[in-house]
């Protein structure tokens, strides 16, 4: 299971959208327990970096870095931004 941490800026820009918030817990929730980080559904672009990936769901672009951290497997959200249509 992935431990999360979040930049400062996700967690204002999620503060001030509570309504993104109700939408992206479960699938975050089932992204913690994924074997290897990446998303079952959305539109995952892996291309970015060797450790760095896009995550476009509910209207968002959501970066995010898989790593380890004291062993555990960590995802650190970096950005997140919404998607003009």
């Amino acid at each position: 299971m992935y431990q999360f941490a979040w930049s400062k800026e996700v967690l204002n820009y999620l503060k001030d959208n509570v309504g993104l918030v109700d939408k992206l817990e479960l699938a975050f929730a089932d992204l913690r327990k994924t074997a290897d980080g990446i998303p079952a559904y959305g539109i995952v672009d892996p291309g970015v970096s060797p450790d760095h990936y896009l995550w476009i769901i509910h209207d968002h672009a959501i970066l995010i870095r898989k790593g380890v951290e004291y062993g555990q497997p960590k995802l650190w959200i970096e950005v997140i931004r919404p998607i003009s249509v």
